[in-house]
């Protein structure tokens, strides 16, 4: 799971370089950017630098799959094809 620090603007602003270093050398780690206590930008790696966490893709089509298909399917009226 991602590493997320919270850092005031003004100290990103001071910070900037470090920041970037810290960031390019973990890639897992995301800086989220506040003013007045709310998050109003991220300095994070690029998608593709990204760890690939193995596993939750297929874990969530499993769940996905698990669960009766024809309850997923919408329900509709009228002559069906197959009558």
């Amino acid at each position: 799971m991602a590493t997320v620090i919270k850092v005031p603007v003004s100290q990103a602003r001071t910070r900037l370089s470090q920041i970037v270093r810290r960031v390019h050398e973990d890639p897992d780690l995301i800086y989220q950017i506040t003013v007045n206590q709310s998050v109003v930008a991220e300095i994070s790696s690029p998608v593709g630098q990204r760890p690939v966490r193995g596993g939750e893709a297929a874990q969530a089509l499993l769940e996905v799959g698990s669960a009766d298909a024809s309850d997923q399917l919408p329900h509709t009226s009228g002559p069906s094809i197959f009558d």
